[in-house]
């Protein structure tokens, strides 16, 4: 079993509480779990209650299920490690992430003025967004 769980996963119908009370009871007592992709992966109630009776010894989060509230049972609990959602506030990925939008702006125009030819061969989407695009393209 491990010691330690960290969620990595895209938040759609199927991880939408990919943790909860079953998962988390089959996890090793004293588990640590990290989530700093989507709040809504863990049920904040349930993993409240297996931090509270011990299953899981330590959790540390930059994600909250009901962003921008966090749980009262987080709040002010010492096994408890919460950060807001800043893993890319650095000059450098702010930058990176400006021009990649650029690129997916000149990608989505030279798309549209070629009159819709190749499907936005270059547009880097973000995960949860990709049924969106590919809606939006076959329009």
């Amino acid at each position: 079993m491990s010691d330690v769980v960290s969620v990595h996963v895209p938040l759609n119908a199927a991880t939408r509480h990919l943790l909860g009370r079953r998962e988390l009871g089959l996890c090793k007592r004293g588990v640590v779990v990290v989530n700093t992709i989507r709040g809504c992966v863990i049920d904040g109630a349930a993993l409240v209650e297996a931090l509270e009776s011990g299953q899981v010894g330590n959790v540390g989060l930059d994600v909250f299920e009901e962003e921008p509230l966090v749980h009262r049972g987080l709040l002010g609990n010492e096994r408890a490690v919460l950060l807001p959602h800043c893993g890319t506030w650095t000059v450098e990925m702010l930058m990176e992430m400006e021009v990649e939008t650029m690129r997916n702006v000149k990608c989505a125009m030279e798309w549209y003025e070629e009159g819709k030819k190749e499907r936005g061969r270059e547009l880097s989407v973000v995960v949860e967004q990709r049924e969106l695009l590919e809606k939006l393209l076959a329009d």
